[in-house]
């Protein structure tokens, strides 16, 4: 696989979650029904309402800013003047360092825009299957909507409870794998594997407190790479908040423990 044809392969699978996301959404959970928008191979989704201003920047996002096409200044004013400043909605654009014209983040600080954050972009090609899960504490069960307002309890930590029936939302629909993990008959960790076109993706993965640095992620990690190989996945993507380049964060870590690598970062612009 070329870098250009994995790169490509990340950024769509990373649009596809973004975007199932929002087709997921319930419509009456905020002021208004979120929406995404596509235009000039740009994805940008609006959801008005979210207090948290964290959260906000999560949901609230411009993926694709200049890969299927060189952006426009136009296009950049009306994305973050018409759809976000002008509805005072927080949200970040996440900047690829391949995204043309290479002057692209000039238009960004124009508008005020900060970067204080990347995302490690990390893949795992599947060109041999994954080694047999290693024996474990943890009991690893996939769950259906009978379990999904407990596993956003247990995975997505800290997203406001008002933003829970979102994502509970995504259990069970179709490209979905979402998996919680028993210790002594005690839940202690969950995250969710998407698969699109032979791509999996990696997301939605918390740890309760008592239960961390003791292997939970790293188990959950192992058992959704047997499960994206037996679904006939070639490539595997997952992001990591990082505060630098430098010093990998421990999800990162974890990534790269189990075969992953880096294929570049993106530059967060918070607005």
């Amino acid at each position: 696989m070329s870098r250009t044809v994995r790169d490509q392969a990340i950024e769509q699978i990373e649009q596809a979650v973004y975007m199932d996301t929002f087709a997921a959404a319930p419509p009456t959970l905020l002021q208004q029904p979120p929406k995404v928008i596509r235009d000039a191979g740009a994805v940008w989704g609006i959801a008005a309402g979210i207090e948290a201003h964290g959260w906000s920047g999560f949901f609230n996002q411009v993926l694709g800013l200049g890969l299927a096409a060189p952006a426009t200044q136009p296009l950049v004013d009306t994305i973050l003047a018409n759809y976000y400043r002008n509805a005072h909605i927080p949200f970040i654009v996440n900047l690829s360092p391949h995204a043309q014209p290479l002057h692209l983040p000039q238009w960004l600080h124009q508008h005020n825009l900060v970067q204080q954050h990347w995302l490690a972009q990390c893949y795992r090609t599947m060109q041999s299957p994954p080694a047999q899960e290693p024996t474990t504490l943890f009991d690893i069960q996939r769950i259906d909507w009978v379990n999904a307002m407990r596993f956003v309890q247990i995975a997505a930590i800290e997203l406001p409870p008002a933003l829970h029936p979102w994502i509970a939302a995504l259990v069970g629909r179709a490209g979905w794998y979402h998996y919680l993990a028993y210790r002594d008959g005690v839940v202690v960790a969950g995250a969710a594997l998407f698969i699109q076109d032979g791509v999996g993706y990696l997301t939605w993965a918390g740890t309760q407190a008592a239960a961390r640095n003791q292997g939970a992620q790293t188990a959950l990690i192992a058992h959704r790479l047997q499960e994206a190989s037996e679904h006939g996945c070639r490539l595997v993507v997952a992001e990591t908040f990082e505060a630098t380049q430098e010093q990998p964060s421990v999800s990162c870590r974890n990534l790269l423990r189990a075969g992953f690598q880096i294929a570049h970062y993106n530059a967060l612009y918070e607005g």
